[in-house]
């Protein structure tokens, strides 16, 4: 417990350490530099048909982006315009970078890296090795080598005798058939080592499990975040809509919620949950029109063909010099 303490402690002089620092004005611009280099390539990354300009696109940006993280105090620096998942752990103590590209046909490999807020503002990451193949198991514990590779795009925080537990929630585009999303947490036993997964997740039938995982059909929306209001991670109920029981592929929502409820350093299933859906009102039915799908899950074509031309860039790789 003293341990736990101590590095807690240490997380904390980080976060407040580095408020005193900021990016200096040429720093700034190297920043902003990088930064419209790797606008580009992330959207290369996810659109170029060809797998080998897609892989090179990835390779680029990997350089580039490590180099941009290493200037200093880049910790504060926000790349707005990259087309990544970027999360900051509530306390700050870190950050969390997220992204996939497509690695051959049906094959896919999410890409990660953590960045730690240090006291000098000097750089200090981590990298994530997308493992999933071999370990996806609900009980695993993994570090950084053996990562269970996801998008994420939330993160909550929560202390239990004096060790922090960061709640991941993240989307994994999985096969052909079917999707994934992950309930996973990041805990760290040493400053700079993550550990992914912990014997946190209590559920009512299967018992105590280090992570969540849901599996369901491609083409189906399912929810799976964090209500403020009920203080609880909130998720869709599955069931096989042909009665294949053991093909998670055949999953779909049913119209009921689980939820998940922090609880005496735990998350606590419970089987039956009320949710304040967004669908629920008026003012935000009207919304789905505007948005890119309708109310009956068909492309919005017009709103299609705008957020295609906001997206249009120029498809011409960096020169070397702007590494």
């Amino acid at each position: 417990m003293h341990k736990f303490l101590i590095l807690s402690f240490l997380f904390l002089c980080f976060a407040n350490g580095s408020m005193a620092q900021t990016i200096t004005k040429p720093n700034l611009k190297a920043l902003q530099k990088k930064e419209d280099s790797l606008n580009i390539l992330s959207w290369r990354i996810s659109n170029e048909f060809k797998t080998s300009d897609r892989l090179r696109a990835d390779s680029f940006f990997t350089r580039i982006f490590v180099r941009a993280l290493a200037i200093n105090n880049s910790f504060k620096y926000p790349f707005d315009s990259v087309q990544i998942a970027k999360l900051t752990a509530p306390d700050t103590a870190f950050k969390l970078f997220t992204w996939q590209v497509e690695t051959g046909k049906n094959k896919l490999r999410q890409r990660g890296v953590i960045q730690y807020n240090t006291p000098d503002g000097k750089l200090i990451i981590t990298p994530l090795i997308d493992n999933s193949e071999y370990s996806n198991d609900l009980n695993a514990i993994n570090d950084n080598r053996n990562w269970i590779g996801a998008i994420y795009y939330k993160i909550l925080l929560n202390n239990h005798y004096g060790k922090k537990y960061y709640t991941l929630i993240g989307y994994d585009d999985n096969n052909t058939e079917s999707n994934k999303k992950w309930i996973d947490v990041i805990s760290f036993n040493e400053p700079y080592k993550p550990q992914f997964g912990a014997a946190i997740f209590n559920h009512t039938t299967k018992g105590l499990l280090n992570r969540i995982g849901i599996e369901y059909k491609k083409d189906s929306k399912i929810k799976v975040n964090y209500d403020e209001e009920q203080q609880m991670i909130i998720y869709d109920h599955l069931t096989s809509e042909s009665g294949f029981v053991n093909k998670r592929s055949t999953y779909v929502a049913d119209g009921d919620y689980e939820g998940l409820k922090w609880n005496n350093g735990q998350w606590q299933h419970q089987e039956k949950v009320m949710c304040n859906c967004p669908l629920s009102t008026k003012e935000n039915k009207d919304k789905v029109n505007e948005s890119l799908f309708d109310n009956a899950g068909q492309k919005n074509e017009n709103k299609l063909q705008e957020k295609s031309k906001n997206n249009e860039v120029k498809q011409v790789i960096p020169k070397k010099s702007g590494f």
